[in-house]
């Protein structure tokens, strides 16, 4: 049997604000929408029959947002970067200190107390990690750069 090129999917949450203001107690909500199913023979047909296809005009915008949002993620990035911002590399010793000290005040801790748990459990500080991951960092250049010359 072929797939099908939409399908019924249900879906549900809780309001808990309007307006910027608290709602007690939450609403509950519960619906179901036809979605159409990338991978099924037709679909492109079906959503035009449909009237669900995008005009030209909207592709071109769903595009140029998109190539902007790239753009600008970019952009943003590099100039961070360029400031002295970074986030830490993932593995890396400050990373590692960040995500416990994260779960920790996830967990009901003060960030006072998060950060100490984390330096007694990891043995240092953020920016002891910091400079562990620097010298990593300088260690793995000169290493590159060694080969470089070698080569």
């Amino acid at each position: 049997m072929a797939k099908q090129a939409s399908r019924i999917v249900s879906f549900d949450g809780e309001i808990k604000t309007f307006d910027g203001n608290p709602i007690s107690p939450a609403l509950s909500y519960v619906g179901k929408v036809k979605q159409y199913v990338a991978d099924a023979p037709g679909v492109i047909d079906a959503m035009k029959a449909g009237g669900d296809y995008p005009k030209e005009e909207d592709l071109i915008t769903f595009a140029n947002a998109r190539l902007k949002a790239k753009a600008r993620a970019k952009v943003i990035s590099d100039v961070l970067t360029e400031a002295g911002y970074s986030k830490p590399e993932a593995g890396s010793c400050e990373a590692f200190y960040r995500d416990m000290v994260k779960t920790l005040t996830g967990a009901g801790k003060s960030e006072e107390q998060a950060n100490m748990l984390a330096e007694q459990a990891l043995g240092y500080n953020l920016e002891q990690a910091r400079e562990k991951d620097a010298a990593k960092k300088a260690a793995e250049e000169a290493e590159t750069e060694g080969e470089e010359v070698s080569a």
